[in-house]
């Protein structure tokens, strides 16, 4: 990492650290604030000899804080330096006289919840810090009288898992172990390569009549033969249809196309070809139709799909071929006519 790289971290992490120490600054502040009004109030008590009281029961465990957030990269040396420097030297107290034998004291309240933590990313793990400094050593006390015993303390709170470490060099290889069961029998083997002929066997029966056989193959050809007799004469074959005997004729409707061959002044062969095109019918009535018949239903076109008598829009026989426009917008209203002639003078009805 280069010197601007280092400079650009540096002045990343200076407010974070600045805003650290301030909220370290105010905590310590308050708590000396606490302690020294009470060492003041203290101080202006006359001190009464009395015997020692016995020692209390230890209060009960705190509630534990929420864990604080992980915390940027910071110097933490530095950061305990400054720390340390904000602790006051402790001024060392005269020598009491002996106090009285106290009342055993009751349980102590449950001391109050800490402030969660701001959550900061998992840092590297830091330096170890500086040890703070070493209060003057107080004159040697009477030996106090043996206190209670203290309750139990109840169990901590689990802590969290710590993250997986680094995959470890391998180890030395084992010793080898005991025998194993027998395994599962294995996968049968691709079949083995086909064996000597055997001994002759003993002559079996006869065997049963097998199925006829299939027909063979054609035979070589033949040589050719001789020519056959003359056949009788056949009787006369009926006179052919040419175009010139032939008629064509739509039906009323035009849907169906009659082909007709005519000999002699009669019909000898007739065809009918049906004809699917579209055929405009009109509006539609209740009646039959074919496929291929347009008809106008509530202003739009529909064409027949099959023969039927259903009615547009109800049923599915029908295809809808165009469908009714929307009414146009009202036309402007258009300019006055020129003036007519003038009419003839009117007459009184005795006139007439």
């Amino acid at each position: 990492m280069n010197q601007q790289a280092i400079a650009a971290v540096v002045r990343g992490l200076a407010p974070i650290v600045h805003m650290e120490l301030e909220s370290l600054r105010h905590q310590f502040a308050a708590s000396l604030a606490t302690i020294v009004a009470r060492v003041d109030e203290l101080e202006k008590k006359s001190p009464l000899k009395g015997d020692k009281g016995e020692d209390g029961t230890p209060g009960e465990k705190g509630m534990d804080g929420a864990p604080g957030r992980d915390g940027k990269d910071i110097d933490e040396e530095v950061l305990l330096q400054k720390l340390v420097a904000l602790i006051p030297e402790p001024i060392p107290g005269e020598k009491g006289d002996k106090g009285d034998k106290g009342d055993k004291g009751d349980k102590g309240d449950p001391g109050l919840d800490g402030q969660d933590g701001l959550q900061g990313k998992d840092g590297e793990p830091g330096k170890e810090g500086i040890a703070g400094k070493d209060g003057s050593p107080g004159e040697k006390g009477d030996k106090g009288d043996k206190g209670d015993k203290g309750d139990s303390g109840t169990n901590g709170v689990d802590g969290e898992p710590g993250k997986d470490g680094a995959v470890g060099s391998q180890g030395i290889p084992g010793l080898q172990g005991e025998k194993g069961e027998p395994g599962a029998p294995g996968i049968d083997g691709a079949p083995g390569e086909m064996g000597p002929p055997g001994p002759e066997g003993i002559k079996g029966q006869d065997g049963r009549d097998g199925l006829p056989g299939r027909d063979g193959l054609p035979g070589v050809q033949g040589e050719k033969g001789r020519d056959g007799l003359d056949g009788k004469d056949g009787k006369d074959g009926k006179d052919g249809l040419d175009f010139n005997d032939l008629t064509e004729e739509y039906s009323e409707d035009g849907r169906t196309l009659y082909r007709r061959w005519w000999r002699d002044g009669a019909v000898a062969k007739e065809i009918q070809l049906r004809n699917i095109s579209q055929i405009y019918r009109g509006v539609w009535k209740s009646k039959s139709y074919l496929r291929g018949d347009v008809v106008t239903f509530s202003g739009s076109s529909f064409v027949a799909l099959v023969d039927t008598e259903g009615k547009p829009e109800l049923s599915k026989d029908w295809q809808l071929a165009c469908k009714r426009g929307h009414h146009g917008k009202d036309g402007k209203d258009g300019k006055n006519g020129e003036r007519g002639p003038p009419g003839r003078d009117g007459k009184h009805h005795w006139e007439q």
